[in-house]
C-alpha cells in the first residue's frame, strides 16, 4: 500500500530499526508544522484544479453553442432559451475564474507547498546532528535547537507571501546548525542517521520520482495523442472548406457544417492542452528525470570520496531545493485561462 509521506512519518517497524535516533525521525515542532500546511495545501490545490476545470470547460461549450448558432442553427422556439443558457454557462465560468482569483487558491496551494517542502528539508537537514552528538541525550537537545531556530526563520519568511517563491535561492535555504560538538560521536548513532538518511530520504525521493515518471509517461502519451488528433483533424477540415469555397464559387455545396467542426475542434483541442498544462505533466516529467540523475549523481560523488554524513546531508539537500525552486518557477505559470 502506497502512503503518502513515509520519509517524513516512517512506519513503526522503521522506527524500532532506528530507535537511537529517534529525535530525528520524530520531530513534534516540525511534524505538526508540516501536517498543518500539508492540509492547506491539498485544500487550495484540489479546489484550484476543480473550479479551473470546470470553469473553462462552461466557458468553450458557450463558445461552440455560439459558433453553431453562427454557422449551423436555424432558428427555432428554442433559440432564445439555448443562447440565454449559453449565455449563463459563459458567465457562470468567468464567475468561478474569478472567485479562485480572488480567495488566491493558486497562491494558497503553492506557498503551503513551499513551506512543505523546506520543513520536509529542515526534517533531513538536521540528520548531520546525529553524527555530531555523543549520547540520545544530546540528540534531542541539538535537534529541539536546531528546529526551533530554523522553524522560525521559514515562518518569517512565508510572512512575506507569494514573494518567497520569487526569492528563493536553494544555497540560502542550505543552513549548517550552530551547534557544538559534544565529545566524540556516538558510532551507533553515527551509523544510524547515515542508514536512515540514504533510506528515507535518498532512495524515497529516488523511488517516488521513479514512479511519478512512469505513471507520467502513459498520461502523456494519450494527451499528446488526443491533442494531435484534435488538431489535425481540424486542420484537415479548414483545409477542406477553404478547397470547397475555392472550387465551388457559387458556393453549390455547403460548407458551413465543415466549417463548425473545424473551429469545434481547434476549441477543444485548445481546452485540452489548457488542462494539460495546468496539471504540469510534461513540465514534471522533465523535472522528475533530471531529479533522479542528479540525486543518483550526487550518491555516486559522496559514495567515490567517502563523503562525511554532513556532506551528503548538504549534496542532496541542495538537489531537493533546486527541485523545488524548479517546481515552483512551472507552476507560478499555471492558468486555466484562454
Amino acid at each position: 500500500m502506497n502512503i503518502a509521506n513515509r520519509d517524513m512519518f516512517p512506519s513503526d517497524a522503521t522506527q524500532a530499526r532506528f530507535a537511537d535516533i529517534g529525535p530525528l525521525l520524530e520531530n513534534s515542532l516540525l511534524d505538526e508544522a508540516f501536517h498543518q500546511h500539508e492540509a492547506k495545501a491539498v485544500r487550495a490545490k484540489r479546489i484550484y484544479h476543480r473550479v479551473g476545470r470546470f470553469a473553462i470547460l462552461l466557458i468553450a461549450i458557450s463558445a461552440i453553442y455560439t459558433i453553431s448558432d453562427a454557422l449551423v442553427l436555424d432558428a427555432t422556439r428554442w433559440t432564445t432559451s439555448l443562447t440565454l443558457g449559453a449565455a449563463v454557462l459563459a458567465i457562470l465560468g468567468i464567475a468561478m475564474q474569478a472567485m479562485i482569483i480572488v480567495t488566491r487558491q493558486k497562491q494558497v496551494w503553492l506557498l503551503n507547498r513551499f513551506a512543505c517542502e523546506r520543513i520536509r528539508s529542515l526534517k533531513f537537514q538536521s540528520f548531520h546532528l546525529g553524527d555530531n552528538v555523543r549520547d540520545k541525550a544530546g540528540l534531542q537537545t541539538a535537534v529541539t535547537e536546531f528546529t526551533s531556530r530554523h522553524l522560525s526563520r521559514l515562518e518569517n519568511d512565508l510572512n512575506a507571501g507569494m514573494a518567497v517563491l520569487e526569492r528563493f535561492s536553494p544555497d540560502k535555504a542550505l543552513d549548517t546548525p550552530d551547534h557544538e560538538k559534544l565529545g566524540d560521536a556516538d558510532p551507533t548513532m553515527a551509523a544510524q542517521a547515515r542508514e536512515a538518511f540514504e533510506e528515507l530520504r535518498v532512495r524515497y525521493q529516488i523511488n517516488f520520482a521513479s514512479s511519478e515518471v512512469a505513471s507520467l509517461r502513459g498520461k502523456m502519451r494519450s494527451v499528446t495523442s488526443l491533442q494531435d488528433v484534435m488538431y489535425f483533424s481540424a486542420v484537415t477540415l479548414a483545409f477542406i472548406s477553404l478547397g470547397i469555397k475555392i472550387f465551388d464559387p457559387a458556393h453549390d455545396l455547403p460548407t458551413h457544417w465543415v466549417d463548425f467542426a473545424a473551429i469545434t475542434l481547434f476549441i477543444s483541442g485548445a481546452t485540452k492542452a489548457i488542462t494539460d498544462n495546468a496539471l504540469l505533466q510534461e513540465q514534471s516529467q522533465g523535472r522528475y528525470e533530471t531529479y533522479i540523475g542528479a540525486l543518483e549523481h550526487a550518491m555516486v560523488v559522496a559514495n567515490g570520496r567517502r563523503a562525511s554524513l554532513d556532506e551528503i546531508v548538504d549534496a542532496i539537500e541542495r538537489v531537493c531545493l533546486v527541485e523545488l525552486d524548479l517546481f515552483c518557477q512551472d507552476a507560478l505559470r499555471v492558468s486555466y485561462r484562454f
